[in-house]
């Protein structure tokens, strides 16, 4: 959530998530040494992990019809780590304003 000076004045914000990153062992080919599966992932070529991520808004976004209710950011190659080492795909952040702040 994002406060209305937030959403008028912009803003720079970091926030933690919780996202599927690359398998560092296997990189991402599911498979250990030896064809095995691998035992860090566990044959899913992925694992779970917290990773940081900054992102800025501009401001004016409080005028009528900017930010509408569940308006979305969407942030390139930032999100879940793609299959068999695939490439990242999007992280979107849905914007609220809270009014009570």
């Amino acid at each position: 959530m994002i406060s209305p000076q937030e959403a008028a004045n912009g803003l720079e914000k970091e926030i933690e998530i919780s996202h599927k990153e690359t398998c560092g062992e296997c990189s991402g080919l599911q498979k250990g040494l030896n064809t095995s599966i691998c035992e860090t992932c566990g044959g899913q070529g992925r694992k779970q992990a917290i990773k940081k991520i900054k992102f800025s808004l501009p401001g004016n976004l409080s005028m009528p019809g900017v930010i509408k209710p569940m308006t979305r950011l969407r942030i390139a190659g930032e999100g879940d780590a793609g299959i068999i080492g695939g490439e990242n795909g999007d992280l979107y952040i849905y914007l609220i304003i809270d009014n009570s702040r």
